[in-house]
């Protein structure tokens, strides 16, 4: 089926899900793997302010992991765009990435750079 068009190829499914909810500005899905079973839950949308923790801890690293996917790499300004937040918002995003690396879902890319300029990719990339 997947050769003659009728059906995509195993995996990509998710990906295009997750692209269209940050596309949106919409609440990353929540994902479970319980006794073999994957459990998917779809927050109900919400302003930044009103997230949970844990809400913005995931949209983060899904937007972290989608940038990655398509060959570039997340700051603070794409985080905070994909909020949908204004520019005076910098501190709020830079306090969730922070989070985000002390948790141990993102890594920066480069040590190096300065805070300002610093690129991150997710936990996984080696």
């Amino acid at each position: 089926m997947n050769r003659i068009g009728l059906c995509e190829g195993r995996g990509e499914g998710v990906d295009k899900a997750v692209n269209s909810l940050e596309q949106v500005h919409s609440i990353a899905p929540l994902i479970d793997v319980l006794h073999g079973a994957t459990r998917v839950v779809l927050p109900f949308n919400r302003p930044y302010e009103q997230m949970s923790a844990l809400e913005k801890l995931n949209c983060c690293l899904a937007h972290c992991t989608l940038c990655y996917l398509d060959s570039h790499y997340m700051t603070n300004t794409s985080l905070r765009e994909r909020f949908g937040l204004s520019a005076d918002k910098t501190m709020n995003i830079s306090q969730l990435i922070r989070s985000a690396v002390k948790q141990g879902l993102i890594k920066p890319q480069d040590g190096e750079s300065s805070r300002k300029n610093r690129c991150y990719v997710p936990f996984w990339v080696q």
